[in-house]
């Protein structure tokens, strides 16, 4: 199923579950009530990728939760979840083919645009910056 649940670490009121997937990684946090836990990820490590945090909370449930009260997730395939060659997974790695050009787009809507200077530029850094969610699905399936 490509989720790991590599270690955890725990004190009186959380426990951490550091959580692979694919090549994301990042903490599942399990805060203890009374009766019942919730279950989220910790927001210092959410991954860039959601679809993969919402497959390990999937795994978590299957594997470890016997009676769920309520949960606000549900696995979409959609685009964000795919990798795409237009769209930078390792920074490290863009770092490395960087000349000094960057260019930003605050914005960018459709994504066209962004996705042409990207193809005609490859020698310069593109980033497009957007925090609506559909915006970024549509540029991923281009």
């Amino acid at each position: 199923d490509g989720v790991e649940f590599v270690w955890m670490a725990h004190n009186n009121n959380v426990n951490l579950i550091y959580t692979r997937v694919e090549e994301e990684s990042f903490f599942l946090q399990i805060k203890k009530g009374e009766n019942e836990f919730v279950v989220k990820v910790d927001k210092h490590t959410k991954p860039s990728k959601i679809a993969y945090l919402h497959k390990a909370l999937y795994i978590f449930k299957q594997y470890f939760c016997e009676d769920v009260i309520s949960e606000a997730f549900g696995i979409k395939n959609n685009a964000l979840a795919e990798k795409t060659p237009l769209i930078a997974n390792d920074f490290e790695e863009v770092l490395e083919r960087l000349e000094g050009k960057i260019y930003i787009e605050i914005g960018f809507g459709s994504g066209r645009h962004l996705l042409y200077q990207a193809k005609n530029n490859p020698q310069i850094l593109i980033l497009g910056i957007e925090i609506y969610n559909p915006a970024i699905t549509q540029v991923a399936k281009l």
